[in-house]
């Protein structure tokens, strides 16, 4: 039996086996019900611009991520796995009944807007990685064999999954996650993400450390004060080799990542938001 599965009917096998536990759910499902009844992570958060008067919309909103997955590796690793910017609140979202059967983690990152404010090439953090330091020349031999491997990230913002969507061979393609690089096959074919753009045409691998993240949105009535709800979020991961981080400008050349590291390299992480209504 799959690991997973295994947790999850020892978690309802304890469940059902604690009628102490069944008794005290259900006076919290009681005391929910002297408001409104919902599960926590499930009511629907209305969002304002900062500053707005209605107290009960919220203008920050907090990107989460959950394990990586990969179509080609049966290990799944959590966000802090890799070397990529991390949050230093590590907060995790409300979480529901299944997500805790289920035994996801999912976790803060460093990716934080305010509503309807919109930013461009904003630096996140930066990671460097010297031949003569060994934790770093093993943190980033393991993100190059995560790229490799084609795990991807998956984001959830507003309890709802980010999506990746891409055109390839005139076919237009949307998919829940988006890869954390890609990389072209010795004998020069491009492979997987690499065919997205034209650029990555070398025999090299690639970081995506740049997001370009769209957040649509639907305003509600002035009745209700003019508060939105989240509709979709998209991330269109890119890469850029920052040459100047007192001056991002988020059109250099793709950022290659070298087999044999000689040299020191730094990677600068950015990101853009716009929101859509």
């Amino acid at each position: 039996m799959p690991v997973r599965e295994a947790a999850v009917e020892m978690r309802t096998k304890l469940f059902l086996a604690l009628p102490g536990l069944r008794w005290l759910l259900w006076l919290w499902l009681m005391a929910a019900t002297c408001n409104a009844f919902y599960l926590p992570g499930l009511v629907p958060i209305t969002y304002c611009e900062d500053g707005h008067p209605n107290l009960r919309c919220q203008s920050s909103i907090q990107v989460y991520a959950d394990k990586f997955y990969s179509v080609e590796n049966v290990l799944n690793y959590d966000y802090e796995s890799f070397d990529f910017c991390q949050d230093s609140w590590k907060k995790t979202p409300s979480e529901t009944l299944g997500k805790i059967l289920s035994g996801e983690r999912i976790i803060s990152c460093p990716y934080k807007f305010s509503f309807n404010k919109e930013e461009t090439c904003r630096k996140v953090c930066v990671k460097s990685y010297a031949p003569e330091n060994e934790d770093q020349m093993n943190k980033l031999a393991f993100l190059k064999n995560g790229i490799k491997q084609n795990y991807y990230h998956h984001w959830v913002i507003d309890n709802t999954r980010v999506i990746w969507c891409y055109d390839m061979e005139d076919e237009h393609s949307c998919e829940s996650g988006f890869p954390i690089g890609c990389f072209n096959t010795p004998s020069g074919q491009l492979k997987g993400p690499c065919l997205i753009n034209s650029e990555f045409s070398k025999n090299s691998l690639y970081l995506f450390n740049h997001f370009d993240i769209t957040i649509k949105y639907h305003m509600e009535s002035v009745a209700t004060g003019n508060v939105a709800k989240l509709v979709s979020s998209r991330v269109d991961p890119k890469s850029y080799k920052h040459l100047d981080e007192s001056h991002l400008t988020c059109n250099e050349p793709p950022l290659e990542i070298p087999e044999d590291n000689t040299e020191n390299l730094n990677v600068v992480y950015t990101y853009s938001i716009k929101f859509e209504a």
